[in-house]
């Protein structure tokens, strides 16, 4: 797949990877959090201004239910922020709205509502198998507060600004359960992993 046209840091990010826009072929995600912040783009986004290898994947929109190249669609979440935003800050407080506004539609709120943090977490591996392919996250430390959660992808696919994504959609999830306070931060970033910590009331430490 070409990749001209792309904007710096997005290029940044493709020249990162072994081949470019087409890495990791093995490595899928479900379009559903594409969908979600290309249903109503912001104000400054035209779909018509995403270069053409990335518009391809939104146009005509996909299921929600149907598997995108991982690196493309990152590729794809990075030149939105570039196009349509002036700061990281800014992109990942639209994502935030646009995430809880997706999970706080009836199927997925009658899903959360009912479950606790803890049972969330015990759960999350099984979660992010049926929405990733290629990659994987796991439980690493569960506390009667809070948890971290590890993970793990090829080298480069994540770049830190998509774990920020991943960070904006956990916390959605987590507002929705029975949490009383709940924040998520990363603890750590690597190229090939990310450790992410979730607290479930912040007026509380995370015990181990």
């Amino acid at each position: 797949m070409p990749d001209v046209g792309l904007p710096p840091r997005t290029r940044q990010y493709v020249d990162s990877l072994p081949r470019g826009l087409e890495s990791y072929p093995e490595c899928r995600v479900k379009a559903s959090m594409a969908c979600a912040l290309l249903d109503d783009p912001p104000p400054a986004l035209s779909l018509s201004k995403l270069p053409a290898p990335l518009r391809a994947l939104v146009e005509p929109a996909p299921l929600a239910s149907a598997w995108l190249p991982e690196a493309q669609s990152i590729a794809l979440m990075i030149a939105v922020r570039e196009l349509a935003f002036s700061d990281d800050a800014g992109y990942l407080q639209w994502a935030h709205e646009v995430l809880g506004d997706l999970f706080s539609g009836p199927l997925y709120r009658m899903i959360f509502a009912l479950m606790s943090p803890d049972r969330l977490a015990r759960g999350g591996s099984k979660r992010w198998q049926a929405m990733h392919q290629g990659t994987s996250r796991e439980l690493v430390d569960l506390g009667a507060n809070g948890h971290l959660g590890r993970i793990c992808y090829p080298r480069n696919l994540y770049c830190r600004l998509f774990i920020e994504l991943n960070v904006q959609a956990f916390s959605a999830v987590y507002s929705l359960s029975r949490a009383r306070d709940p924040a998520v931060r990363v603890v750590n970033w690597t190229p090939t992993e990310s450790v992410l910590e979730v607290v479930y009331d912040q007026a509380l430490p995370r015990t181990g």
